[in-house]
C-alpha cells in the first residue's frame, strides 16, 4: 500500500487510502468506531476523512461504517392505556396514547382519538371517554396509518339494592261480563327499578252487588252495573273497571206442536193440519217446517199441512225443522154405504177446520 500525503494550508490533512486489491478488511476512518471496513467501503469514503480520522459528512462516512449510523425515527406502533376499561353510564374515562418508533423509543406526533360507537361512549380530543349508555365501543389513537385501541364497556348506575314496591298494574284494565260470567284478573308489581318483585296481593270490589272477586283475582258478575276492581299492598295500588251486562240470548227453535194432534178422517177426505214454532223461552217464532206422512198409502200430507186420506189405516204426520218435529196420529176410515161426496162441502170443511186450528194455537 502507498501514501501519498497533500498538505491543504496549515490545519488539514488529508489521507487518501489506495484500497489493495483482495484485501478484506482495513482499519476504520476514527477511534470512536472500532469496526473493519471493507475496501470498497474505505475508498468510497476517502474524501471523508482528515488526518484525525473525523468524518466530515456523516451521510457520506456512513457507507464507510460496517454498522451504518440509525435512520431517522418513524413511529410504527401506538400503545392505549388503559387497554381495557368498565365505566359506569355517566362518568369519564382518561385515555393515553405512547407513540414510540421502530426502536421502541417514545416519539413525538400528533393523535386523533375516536369511538367506535358513539351511541355508548363519546372521546375528546385530548381522549376523555364520556359514558353515554350501557354497551361496549373500542376506543382507537390514531396517528397517519398507525393506530392503538383499548375496549371500553359501559354499565348502567348502580341501582338500589333494596327493592321497593312502586306500582301495581291490573290485567285486563276494563272488562265487559255478562251476568253470572267471570273474569280472572292479574297484577304485575314492580320496584323502583321497574323490576318485578313478589308481594301479596289484597284484591277487592268496591260494588258487590254488582260482582265480588276473591284472593286469587277470579271475579264473578252478579247483576247488572259498574264496579271497580282494585289489587292493594300497603299504599300502593292498581284498579280496573268492570261492567257487568245483561245476557241478550237470541232465540233458538225448541219446540213444535201439531195441531190437532189427532184427528179421524174419511177415505178421500182432506183435513189441514198446523204446526206452532217455540223457541227456549216458550215464545212463538217464525220457522219453516216440513210436512211428512209415515205412510203414504193411507195418506199424504203437502207443504202446506193439508193432509189427504187415501185407504182405511193409520199413519202418523211429522212437521220437521233441523232436529226438532212434532206430530200428530191420523186414523182414515173407509166410506159409509149411501155417502155422497161433495166437493163445495169439503172446501167449506177445510176451510173451517183450518180456522179452528189458528183459534186453537192463539187461545195457547
Amino acid at each position: 500500500m502507498s501514501i501519498k500525503k497533500i498538505s491543504i494550508g496549515l490545519l488539514f490533512l488529508i489521507l487518501a487510502l489506495v484500497v489493495v486489491p483482495g484485501a478484506s478488511a482495513l482499519p476504520t476512518y476514527n477511534g470512536n468506531h472500532p469496526h473493519p471496513v471493507s475496501a470498497t467501503q474505505a475508498a468510497a469514503c476517502k474524501e471523508c476523512h482528515v488526518a484525525s480520522g473525523a468524518p466530515l459528512d456523516l451521510q457520506t462516512c456512513s457507507r464507510c461504517h460496517a454498522d451504518p449510523y440509525p435512520p431517522a425515527p418513524v413511529l410504527t406502533t401506538i400503545t392505549v392505556t388503559p387497554s381495557s376499561a368498565t365505566v359506569v353510564q355517566g362518568n369519564t374515562q382518561t385515555f393515553t396514547a405512547s407513540p414510540k418508533d421502530q426502536f421502541g423509543k417514545p416519539i413525538v406526533t400528533s393523535i386523533v382519538w375516536s369511538s367506535s360507537n358513539t351511541t355508548v361512549g363519546t372521546v375528546s380530543a385530548s381522549g376523555v371517554l364520556t359514558a353515554v349508555s350501557a354497551g361496549t365501543t373500542t376506543v382507537t389513537a390514531t396517528s397517519g396509518s398507525v393506530k392503538g385501541t383499548a375496549s371500553v364497556k359501559v354499565t348502567s348506575p348502580v341501582q338500589n339494592l333494596t327493592p321497593v314496591l312502586t306500582s301495581i298494574n291490573v290485567t285486563p284494565a276494563t272488562a265487559n261480563i255478562l251476568i253470572g260470567g267471570t273474569q280472572v284478573f292479574t297484577a304485575a308489581t314492580n320496584d323502583q327499578n321497574g323490576d318485578p318483585m313478589s308481594v301479596v296481593i289484597s284484591w277487592s270490589s268496591s260494588n258487590e252487588t254488582v260482582g265480588t272477586i276473591d284472593a286469587s283475582g277470579n271475579f264473578s258478575a252478579l247483576a247488572a252495573g259498574t264496579t271497580t276492581i282494585k289489587a292493594e299492598n300497603g299504599t300502593v295500588n292498581g284498579t280496573a273497571l268492570v261492567t257487568v251486562t245483561t245476557a241478550v240470548q237470541t232465540p233458538v227453535l225448541t219446540t213444535i206442536k201439531v195441531k190437532p194432534p189427532t184427528a179421524k178422517i174419511i177415505v178421500g177426505k182432506n183435513r189441514s193440519f198446523m204446526a206452532k214454532t217455540f223457541d227456549q223461552f216458550n215464545n212463538k217464532i217464525s220457522a219453516l217446517v216440513t210436512w211428512a206422512s209415515s205412510n203414504t198409502s193411507v195418506g199424504t200430507i203437502d207443504n202446506n199441512g193439508k193432509f189427504t186420506a187415501l185407504s182405511a189405516g193409520k199413519t202418523t204426520i211429522t212437521a220437521t225443522n233441523g232436529t226438532i218435529n212434532g206430530s200428530a196420529t191420523i186414523t182414515v176410515k173407509a166410506k159409509s154405504s149411501g155417502h155422497v161426496d161433495d166437493d163445495s162441502e169439503e172446501n167449506k170443511e177445510h176451510k173451517e177446520n183450518k180456522q179452528e186450528l189458528e183459534e186453537e194455537f192463539d187461545e195457547d
